[in-house]
């Protein structure tokens, strides 16, 4: 079976979150199956990414992306996939083409722009819309990658109940990892890290407000917040950490490279993800893979990653989070306890089911329209 995959998330310069996970995905399915082949579909941004490809995959660029009607992913994409003979185009990016000249799959991550929780442009969200209504209406069957994305779709296209099936992203490397005793809490300088970032729904002054009410309590903890690039948004983090009285205590090292990110995950006491909205959660996965504790919100996705681990807490509880916060400094056994717990939690999300589970709905996708040919 030729399977063709809009590749744009997955051919870029450093990809990260779903283009990670997708180039996962694509060698887990290459193990699993020697007889599957893929052609990787990219724009010219595409020329930036030199990593690795999975096996028995050909790549073609379409040209530039183009914004006009969509042309890049209306028309360029479904002619090159059925010149190339696809037996099923996989569109991985929560859009479809408006027209499909052969069977479809489409995964959808969230519905971010939609709900607003990022202040999105008005066209954004309706040119959102649009490619999402393509999909549910053309595609042979719809991914989502969480039961919360599921119901945020079927909210809004009730039409798309019997063709939608959730698959879960999987896990790296867990096994039972727990770091040294007291590695991270007897560091001369410890710290939690957070992802900051200028959407709403990452609730970067949220974060900032838990850190100094938990800094209260272990005086020589700091705060490292990653991924701030607006000289705006930094500003505005630097006045209210003033103004909270942890301007000194908090390190923003801004973009990192993937590498980077790895080490300063793994020598943080904690991860702090306390998001209003998530469609997976995927740092949540990577900072357990790398012996790293979860403080989360249990907003959206997140309690479907963690399940009854005891690392989630409502937002509406502050108080609760930053006793949390400040027993991961005090106390190592609840840190180890609390780590071993998650890590249990999480190993439901294994690679290889997520290729099986999605190896048969393109199958079936394909399945379907030689019955229709025949």
């Amino acid at each position: 079976m030729l399977i063709g995959v809009d590749a744009r998330s997955l051919l870029c310069a450093e990809p990260r979150g779903e283009g990670k996970s997708l180039l996962r995905l694509y060698s887990e399915l290459a193990a699993l199956d020697p007889c599957l082949t893929f052609v990787f579909f990219g724009d010219e941004s595409s020329r930036l990414y030199s990593g690795p490809l999975p096996p028995r995959t050909t790549v073609s660029l379409l040209g530039s992306r183009g914004s006009r009607f969509n042309w890049w992913e209306n028309m360029r994409l479904p002619l090159a996939a059925k010149r190339f003979a696809c037996d099923v185009l996989h569109c991985t990016s929560s859009g479809s083409p408006r027209w499909a000249w052969l069977p479809t799959v489409m995964t959808v991550h969230d519905l971010i722009p939609m709900l607003q929780f990022d202040d999105h442009d008005p066209a954004q969200a309706r040119a959102f819309r649009i490619r999402l209504a393509n999909g549910v209406r053309t595609c042979h069957a719809v991914i989502t990658v969480s039961e919360n994305t599921k119901q945020d779709l079927l909210q809004e296209f009730p039409a798309a109940a019997t063709k939608t099936h959730v698959v879960y992203w999987g896990r790296p490397d867990v096994g039972n990892r727990v770091k040294p005793q007291g590695t991270a809490a007897t560091n001369p300088n410890p710290y939690v890290l957070a992802f900051g970032g200028a959407a709403p729904r990452k609730n970067t002054a949220y974060t900032l407000e838990r850190f100094a009410g938990a800094r209260a309590q272990t005086p020589d903890l700091r705060l490292t917040l990653v991924g701030l690039s607006s000289q705006s948004h930094i500003d505005a983090v630097l006045t209210q950490a003033q103004r909270l009285g942890i301007r000194e205590y908090l390190d923003l090292p801004g973009f990192v490279t993937e590498e980077e990110l790895q080490t300063l995950v793994g020598g943080a006491l904690a991860v702090l993800y306390l998001s209003r909205y998530e469609g997976f959660g995927l740092p949540i996965l990577e900072a357990l893979s790398m012996g790293t504790p979860v403080i989360a919100s249990n907003a959206a996705s997140v309690p479907e990653v963690l399940g009854g681990s005891g690392g989630c807490f409502p937002l509406s509880e502050p108080d609760r989070i930053e006793r949390a916060i400040a027993s991961l400094v005090g106390s190592e056994s609840f840190r180890a306890q609390l780590l071993a717990a998650e890590q249990q939690a999480v190993l439901k999300f294994d690679w290889r089911t997520t290729a099986s589970n999605t190896l048969h709905i393109l199958r079936q996708a394909a399945v379907c329209n030689v019955g229709q040919r025949g």
